[in-house]
């Protein structure tokens, strides 16, 4: 079959035939066009397309004309399931297309069978649930060919996987039982004949690190890249690149070491005396590490100074009975299945520790943070991630494909290649495809105070209260910090729609919960919004309290505006107003999804109207009637409903 892009995405092409709801979209095929020409040239391309594009198709059908091995990698887990269960079996069916392609993601989300082997014969499960679930998963067992928990009747986040998967750092590898039959080893055996790996940024990334770390990768060699939602990429980069060491991981792997030890002296013997004398030294000298901290900010950024100052004498110790506890091991790696693996990843919790407490390395941004149980963890993550891409990343790919929604502010892609070290690309954004002077309008009141006002948050709890009447219910509200957002529950459970809130529930039971009882409300930070697909008249209202500006005062925010000064550059026009940008246009995303879709975007923040910065979020948002009365917006909401009614 001919693949050029103008073939099959043109109005006469096969698409059109065999598609009932195919709409011919000179974009469509122009990106796709492009995305090919990146290929064929062996280039690196940005390309911005908005919603509606149909990027999914058009990137894949130039991926497989090309003959070559393409990874395609995704925001989400969610994105990727899309691809793998839904758009590529499109392909397959209705073009006749003939190709093999696997889906892959971290080793959490698949049974491990020793761990189900050990369930069975001693069954310590998390709760009482846990009990039913498990018998599921017993029938589910012998059917699965993948392993994948997504797959599985019990629901992926329930207590009981965590029993029943292994991280990467405590897998056995080859000298497990069931290496041969392993889910992950069958995975790997499947990806080496595909010619489309689909993966996520998040697995993609950890695999980079581990080739930068020694050499490894999980992968199968690859010749192109195509990453999607790509303006995450630093991000999940800088996260994956970062290094940590926190109270519950070392509590688990400390109870983990205990029970092999138990095991060692009952079952095989062994006089493990001098062992567990050590770990008890080193468990008591970690507990008095953080016990300095017990006075500290929630968050706090430290240097070399501040934490030799906070452990005076507690590292130096603490890194001496680290070495003897791991001399005493070396007597017993090969004694049991598990202690190989124990060990190894004891030395590795051991050499992140003593480089969090050193924090001399002027590359990293190093901190300490409570999490809301109480316990600490340090952390530490590099100011720039763009050089360890330029040097690991981009010269061992023969082209990539950087695709987003937001990619380009004022026309240009600068701040996104700076951030991931690319010094040549070929780029281009494509036009919005929705009518949005039609379909939305956009909402600033005037008469709010502003977001430093000590009265703001109740002033807009009042309004956010007004605007959901408007709109009855079917909106998204988010939130620029939790505080804020504690505030506007209180005003929101005064109504009567369904209200739903952030950390009540998880994220995927609470917008089954939205769309499933129309007219709710859904109160979230912004994090909370990326990658969020919710499509017709469930979702009718976005509304941001605050412009979305990360907060300057967040360690490695911090540091990365001090180090831009230090370079003589201004961090808020390079930095911190094009990532707020990005953000608010991330939000309106989230309204109009199809070409029937309308709503209000409403921003609560005067700034937007009063500061000259203001300017760069209005002109980088699509062309939409400006509002600042609720009259008016009751007016031009209740026209779009009206017209777009009908649809839904």
């Amino acid at each position: 079959m001919n693949l050029n892009p103008e073939v099959i995405f043109g109005p006469k092409g096969p698409l059109s035939k065999k598609l009932p709801y195919f709409e011919y979209r000179p974009s469509q095929v122009e990106y796709s066009q492009a995305v090919r020409d990146i290929i064929t040239k062996g280039k690196i391309g940005l390309l911005e397309a908005q919603t509606g594009t149909g990027k999914t198709l058009a990137y894949m059908i130039p991926s497989l004309e090309s003959g070559k091995r393409v990874m395609i990698s995704t925001g989400t887990k969610a994105l990727q399931e899309q691809l793998y269960h839904k758009d590529i079996p499109l392909l397959q069916k209705k073009l006749g297309l003939q190709f093999s392609h696997v889906l892959m993601k971290g080793r959490m989300n698949y049974l491990c069978l020793l761990k189900h082997e050990r369930a069975q014969i001693e069954p310590v499960l998390p709760d009482k649930n846990s009990v039913s679930d498990f018998e599921e998963i017993q029938s589910w067992v012998a059917e699965t060919e993948t392993g994948d928990i997504a797959d599985s009747p019990v629901a992926d986040d329930a207590p009981i996987w965590k029993a029943l998967t292994i991280s990467a750092d405590a897998c056995l590898g080859s000298k497990c039982r069931f290496f041969n039959p392993c889910f992950i080893t069958k995975l790997k055996q499947r990806a080496e004949d595909a010619q489309i790996l689909i993966v996520n940024h998040h697995l993609f990334f950890a695999d980079l690190s581990l080739q930068i770390m020694n050499g490894y990768s999980i992968f199968p060699p690859y010749d192109v890249v195509i990453f999607d939602e790509a303006h995450q990429l630093a991000e999940i980069a800088t996260h994956n690149l970062s290094l940590g060491f926190s109270e519950r991981g070392f509590r688990e792997l400390f109870s983990e070491l205990s029970r092999e030890l138990q095991i060692l002296r009952t079952r095989e013997k062994q006089n493990v005396e001098d062992a567990q004398n050590w770990a008890h030294k080193v468990g008591e000298s970690v507990s008095k590490l953080f016990d300095r901290f017990t006075t500290m900010p929630q968050k706090v950024r430290y240097d070399e100074r501040a934490i030799a100052d906070l452990a005076q004498n507690n590292a130096m110790v603490l890194n001496e009975r680290f070495n003897r506890l791991l001399q005493s091991l070396l007597n017993f790696v090969d004694k049991t299945e598990d202690m190989p693996q124990l060990y190894r990843r004891l030395s590795a919790a051991q050499s992140s520790l003593a480089f969090l407490l050193q924090g001399s390395d002027d590359a990293y941004v190093y901190w300490a943070e409570r999490n809301d149980t109480r316990e600490w963890s340090l952390q530490a993550s590099p100011l720039d991630v763009s050089g360890a891409l330029k040097k690991s990343l981009w010269p061992n790919l023969q082209a990539a494909v950087l695709t987003s929604a937001t990619l380009f502010i004022d026309d240009n892609s600068k701040k996104v290649k700076e951030e991931l070290g690319i010094e040549q690309s070929s780029d281009k954004k494509f036009p919005y495809n929705f009518d949005y002077p039609a379909q939305a309008c956009l909402y600033i009141p005037k008469h709010l105070p502003e977001p430093t006002a000590p009265n703001f948050a109740e002033s807009a709890g009042a309004e956010i209260c007004k605007l959901v009447q408007v709109t009855e219910g079917g909106t998204f509200v988010l939130c620029t910090s939790f505080s804020n957002m504690r505030i506007y529950e209180r005003f929101l459970s005064a109504l009567d729609y369904p209200l739903l809130v952030q950390g009540t529930r998880s994220k995927q039971t609470l917008l089954k919960s939205f769309l499933k009882n129309r007219g709710s409300v859904l109160l979230a930070t912004m994090s909370f919004w990326q990658g969020i697909d919710i499509q017709g008249d469930a979702l009718v209202s976005v509304i941001v309290d605050k412009l979305p500006f990360a907060v300057p005062s967040d360690p490695l925010m911090e540091a990365r505006i001090q180090y831009l000064r230090k370079q003589d550059r201004d961090p808020f026009m390079d930095y911190q107003l094009p990532g707020a940008v990005m953000m608010l246009k991330q939000g309106l995303g989230r309204l109009i999804r199809t070409s029937v879709d309308y709503g209000v975007l409403a921003v609560l923040d005067r700034r937007i109207l009063t500061k000259m910065y203001g300017k760069a979020f209005l002109r980088n948002l699509p062309a939409m009637p400006l509002l600042h009365k609720l009259d008016e917006l009751r007016e031009a909401f209740g026209e779009r409903r009206e017209k777009f009614l009908q649809y839904h």
